[in-house]
Parts: structure tokens; sequence; C-alpha cells
């Protein structure tokens, strides 16, 4: 095995949800930004896209946070996004989360509004 592949998750792990033509998913910046958008080919969108840098400010902090295991609802009601998903938030579900699916370690939450 190659040290440059060591940290390349296995196709296994990565999420796999089927999600519904034109729905808008925030991913955090996660291997799931990459493995939605193949198993679900032009008929979603990613975000944050691949250039975290080039993000609003806002969504930059909702990246952070959901990275640390936490989400603001009212920043991301600030965007249009229909799902969420993570394998990183702790604590009581968020109020504007609705979880309808798990596999492994990552879930696909709906956004509600």
């Amino acid at each position: 095995m190659s040290l440059f592949s060591m940290n390349i998750p296995a196709y296994a792990a990565l999420p796999r949800f089927d999600l519904p033509t034109g729905s808008v998913v925030f991913s955090g910046f996660t291997e799931a930004a990459y493995s939605i958008l193949f198993v679900n080919p032009g008929r979603v969108r990613v975000a944050p896209a691949f250039e975290i840098g080039a993000l609003d400010p806002a969504l930059q902090r909702v990246v952070k946070d959901l990275g640390e295991g936490g989400l603001d609802c009212e920043r991301l009601h600030g965007y249009d996004f229909t799902h969420l998903i993570e394998n990183s938030l702790t604590g009581s579900v968020p109020p504007c989360l609705a979880l309808q699916t798990t596999q492994r370690s990552w879930r696909l939450w709906r956004v509600v509004r």
C-alpha cells in the first residue's frame, strides 16, 4: 500500500444516498461531497464546492461548526439546502433537521424549514 493512499477512504465506506432530482445538499467539507455527485450524476447540487476558501464566510462558519460537531439552524436556513449529509454531529438533534436514513457512520437529514 502506498503512503499516498493511506488517507483515502475505502469506496465501501463512502456514503451512497440516492437523492431526489433537484436536491441541494450540504455536506460539510468531507468525502461525501465527492461520492454524492457520483451516486447522483447530474441530479443534485452539493455545497461546499471543492474550494472552501471561495465560500461565503457565513457558510464557511457552518462548515467549521459541523466539523466540530455542531450546527446553527439559523445560519443553515440562510441557504436553499434540502438535505444535509454528515458523520460528525454530536449532542441533541438540531430542530432544523429530520433524519431520513443512515449508512454506516453517515446520516442523511432532510432540512426542515
